[in-house]
C-alpha cells in the first residue's frame, strides 16, 4: 500500500465499519454537482474538517451567488477559507495556498477534506506552486490598460503555452501571464510545464463528482433560478454599496444581478444568463478534472454518492 494513500478501517462500538481517513480527502467536481454535501457527510464520517478550495466563497459576504456552507453547515463541521477575505483583499492562489499550509502544519493529526471548485489550487496544495517573480505596479497597471483583443494576441505572441491553457474569458489569468513576461522575459506556461506534477506533497486521496449532463444542467437552472429568489440582487448591491465595483463581483451571477439592479436586465434574463455562464463554466471544470489524477463518482444521490466514495476509500487500502 502507497503511504501516500493510506487508508485502513476500523469497526466501531456499534459492529460498524468505518473509515480511518488520510491527511486529505478531496471533492472536486462541476458547479453543483454536489461536492458539499458529500464533503460534509465524509467529514462527519471521518471526524474531519473542511478546507475550502473557491476561489469566491473565500470571499466575506458573497454566500448566495455562491451557495456557501449555511450557518447551519458550519455548525456541523469546522470550516476553513470560507468568507475570510474582504472582497477588495487580493484573492490568489499563492495567498489561499500559504494560509492552508499554515494550518496543516499547525495541525499534523488533523484530516481534512477538501472542496471546492477552483481546480488549480488543488493542484497547487497538492504538488506545490510555481515560483514566480512580483509583477511591478507599473507594468501591472499596463496591462490592464489593454482591451481583451489586445491582449489575448500579445500574450499569444509571447506565450503561446499560457494563452492555449487559459480561457478567454479569464482576464486576471491573462493579465498575470502576460505581466510575468514583461517583468521577467519569461513565459509562465513554459515555467509550468517544466515543474514537477508528480507525487502529491500530503497523503490523500481525490474524488471527482462528475454526473450525467442533463442531470447537472438542470441543477445549474434550478440553482441560477433559486439564486436569484432568495435574494442575490440584493446581496451583489450591498457589495458593491459597501466595497465598490470590486474584481469578485465580475463573477458569474453577481454581474447578472448587477445589470438587474441598474435596469439594464429583467430577472428571467438574467436567470438564463446565469444559467447559460454556469453550464459553460462547468463544461471547464469537468475538462480540468479529465486530465487530473481523481477517481470519478457518477452517482447522483446523495446517499448513492457517499456509498460509492467510501467503496472508493476502503479500495484505496
Amino acid at each position: 500500500m502507497s503511504p501516500r494513500t493510506s487508508i485502513c478501517s476500523a469497526v466501531d462500538d456499534r459492529g460498524v465499519r468505518a473509515l480511518v481517513s488520510p491527511r486529505l480527502i478531496v471533492v472536486q467536481g462541476a458547479t453543483a454537482s454536489g461536492k458539499s454535501e458529500l464533503a460534509l457527510q465524509l467529514a462527519e464520517a471521518l471526524g474531519a474538517e473542511i478546507i475550502g478550495a473557491d476561489s469566491r466563497q473565500v470571499v466575506e459576504g458573497m454566500v448566495i451567488g455562491t451557495a456557501a456552507p449555511s450557518v447551519d453547515e458550519k455548525a456541523r463541521i469546522p470550516h476553513h477559507m470560507i468568507g475570510c477575505w474582504k472582497p477588495g483583499d487580493e484573492v490568489s492562489a499563492g495567498r489561499w495556498l500559504r494560509t492552508v499550509e499554515d494550518l496543516l502544519e499547525g495541525r499534523p493529526d488533523q484530516p481534512f477534506v477538501v472542496v471546492g471548485g477552483t481546480a488549480l489550487w488543488v493542484r497547487l496544495l497538492l504538488q506545490g506552486a510555481i515560483s514566480v517573480e512580483p509583477i511591478p505596479a507599473e507594468i501591472r497597471a499596463e496591462v490592464a490598460a489593454l482591451d481583451e483583443t489586445t491582449l489575448r494576441e500579445q500574450l499569444k505572441k509571447v506565450d503561446p503555452q499560457a494563452s492555449a491553457s487559459i480561457h478567454p474569458n479569464d482576464r486576471y489569468r491573462l493579465e498575470r501571464a502576460l505581466g510575468h513576461f514583461k517583468a521577467s522575459g519569461k513565459a509562465l506556461g513554459a515555467k509550468r510545464a517544466e515543474h514537477d506534477w508528480g507525487e502529491p506533497r500530503y497523503p490523500s486521496v481525490r474524488l471527482a463528482l462528475m454526473p450525467p449532463r442533463d442531470w447537472l444542467h438542470d441543477r445549474i437552472e434550478c440553482r441560477a433560478a433559486a439564486m436569484f429568489g432568495e435574494g442575490l440582487v440584493e446581496e451583489a448591491v450591498g457589495l458593491r454599496a459597501r466595497y465598490g465595483k470590486v474584481r469578485p463581483l465580475d463573477a458569474i451571477g453577481y454581474r447578472q444581478a448587477l445589470a438587474v439592479a441598474d435596469g439594464t436586465l429583467d430577472e428571467g434574463t438574467a436567470i438564463a444568463l446565469t444559467a447559460r455562464d454556469t453550464r459553460r463554466y462547468a463544461r471547464n471544470q469537468e475538462t480540468w478534472l479529465r486530465k487530473e489524477p481523481v477517481t470519478a463518482i457518477t452517482v447522483t444521490d446523495g446517499e448513492g454518492r457517499l456509498e460509492r466514495a467510501q467503496e472508493i476509500l476502503q479500495a484505496a487500502s
